[in-house]
């Protein structure tokens, strides 16, 4: 039986897929070079009870290609090619291996950190995947404890502000915000109390931040944020001011309360692209918690 398949893959992908694996909804990956490199377990159990002769992901592969006619590698290359950020394809297939003589397969473009990785292929044959489908998405894309994106979404969302920025020559501020103490937390008083600490964090920083803007819990204790039309340092350092203003209101009513530590970086002054706007911040960040830590002495 063919489940995970793990080449080269980073551990960002082992997450993704480990999330897509029991989800309710037949959903495959493919590369940016078109192989099949993943199918979820409802896809492989339906695959293989329709067709029990099927044993590697070549043979799935093949049998893909005969349901959309002869055509997924064509299919695959427009998904990938197509400028349209928010483009899914959308085909009707007949097969003969299900009850249901018409089945819609949508293709989406999936990217991973800057550049794009490959193209899932998602099976929605009845009404009732329509809730199976809004499953996908929430779990895929959002962080189960906290409700705000997870590294998976944050590359979806980061992508089409990336693609503002390009057209029409905006600027945004990358943050990188850690809570401090939240390892004696959780030694001291339990990771259930760590836990409602990252959650209130999280829904703190939410109310802070713009409605364009994107909020990531990145791991851990760490959130990533990207500030949209961030156009200076003096109103990145204003837009900052509010969001710690807020955090220290928290703060007076939480217990424990909450303190964050927060490096900040702006693209075409501090960076170019996005894995080194993170780098600077995070590294400000750091600088911030140990000049935290020096003045505590």
């Amino acid at each position: 039986m063919v489940g995970f398949i793990r080449n080269n893959d980073n551990k960002n992908s082992a997450i993704t897929r480990c999330l897509l694996d029991g989800l309710p909804l037949p959903i495959a990956l493919f590369n940016h070079n078109h192989q099949l490199i993943f199918v979820n377990s409802t896809f492989l159990n339906w695959f293989m009870y329709q067709s029990p002769e099927i044993f590697k992901l070549s043979d799935i592969a093949d049998k893909i290609n005969l349901l959309v006619s002869n055509e997924l590698d064509n299919i695959l290359n427009d998904v990938s090619l197509n400028k349209d950020l928010d483009f899914v394809k959308e085909i009707a297939v007949r097969t003969s291996i299900d009850e249901h003589k018409n089945l819609k397969v949508s293709f989406k473009r999936v990217y991973s950190d800057e550049s794009l990785d490959g193209v899932s292929m998602i099976f929605e044959n009845n009404p009732q995947n329509d809730e199976s489908l809004a499953i996908y998405k929430k779990q895929a894309h959002i962080d189960q404890l906290t409700g705000v994106l997870n590294r998976f979404g944050f590359h979806e969302a980061f992508h089409k502000i990336n693609h503002q920025v390009i057209n029409n020559n905006l600027v945004y501020a990358v943050l990188v915000a850690d809570i401090d103490g939240l390892k004696s937390i959780n030694d001291l008083q339990g990771h259930l109390l760590g836990d409602e600490v990252i959650k209130a964090t999280a829904n703190s920083l939410s109310l802070s931040l713009r409605e364009d803007d994107i909020l990531c819990r990145w791991g851990g204790d760490e959130f990533i944020i990207i500030l949209a039309n961030s156009f200076s340092t003096k109103h990145l350092s204003k837009l900052l001011e509010q969001i710690l203003a807020r955090i220290e209101k928290l703060s007076k009513i939480q217990n424990p309360p909450i303190n964050l530590s927060i490096g900040s970086a702006i693209c075409h002054v501090d960076g170019e692209g996005l894995d080194e706007l993170i780098d600077h911040a995070d590294k400000e960040m750091y600088i911030v918690k140990q000049a935290k830590l020096q003045g505590s002495n």
